[in-house]
């Protein structure tokens, strides 16, 4: 009998501990309240206009001729002589880079080769710019060589740390617009994603009447270098919670 009895006592005391075990699990889960959360996405826009520091210029020079070895030669004379003008001019040898070529004429004019090499050279200053344009002109290249203004990497780098800050600021403002006119307090930020940045390029030669900004062995002298003002924008997508 006393042994029921003890057997009796554990289960309750076993019950017990399971009921108030469980008791604690449901107060802390909480489910009568709601575990969706409200949001509200707003998009934050900013942009800046600023004059680019960086002068882009992609003179094509060519040889035409029967014997490859002999247009090669002119033409290596030929970059090897616009090179050493460059450097003379200020322009850093590491800021110019050659890319050539050699192939069969296509067109068949009484040439069955032609080499063909592109510098592509970055200035940084407006000044240096011109002098380099002036002297461009007078060599002769194949095509435009009219300068391309852009920026620089560290100065877009440190425009886009602006425009990113006034992005977000007015994404927050608009979410807090919103969730006012809702009756709701803004919570936190739930996420944030840069959708896009960036600034157009754009030729700086000015056009005189007539002028198309192609060299020939004509030009002596280049137009003016313009620098202007390029735009960049900046974009946020940025989720917050509401209260």
């Amino acid at each position: 009998m006393l042994k029921n009895q003890k057997i009796s006592l554990d289960l309750r005391i076993v019950s017990l501990v399971l009921l108030v075990g469980l008791i604690a699990s449901v107060v802390m889960w909480k489910p009568w309240q709601s575990t969706s959360t409200r949001t509200v996405d707003v998009t934050g826009e900013s942009s800046s206009k600023a004059e680019p520091d960086e002068y882009q210029f992609n003179p094509t020079y060519q040889k035409k001729g029967t014997d490859r070895a002999t247009i090669q030669k002119e033409l290596t004379d030929k970059i090897n002589e616009v090179v050493a003008k460059l450097k003379e001019l200020g322009v850093d040898g590491s800021d110019i880079a050659l890319a050539s070529s050699t192939y069969d004429n296509f067109y068949n004019d009484g040439t069955s080769e032609i080499t063909s090499s592109t510098l592509t050279i970055s200035v940084y200053d407006k000044e240096l710019s011109q002098k380099v344009s002036d002297y461009l002109a007078t060599t002769a290249p194949e095509g435009q060589i009219s300068p391309y203004a852009t920026f620089s990497k560290d100065k877009q780098k440190e425009i886009e740390v602006q425009l990113r800050s006034e992005a977000i600021a007015d994404a927050k403002k608009k979410a807090e617009q919103m969730v006012a006119d809702l009756g709701a307090k803004l919570g936190k930020v739930e996420s944030i994603v840069d959708q896009s940045a960036g600034g157009g390029v754009f030729p700086m030669m000015a056009r005189a009447e007539g002028s198309i900004g192609i060299a020939s062995d004509t030009v002596s002298s280049s137009l003016p270098v313009l620098t202007g003002k390029q735009e960049l924008s900046y974009t946020v997508q940025v989720t917050y919670q509401i209260k």
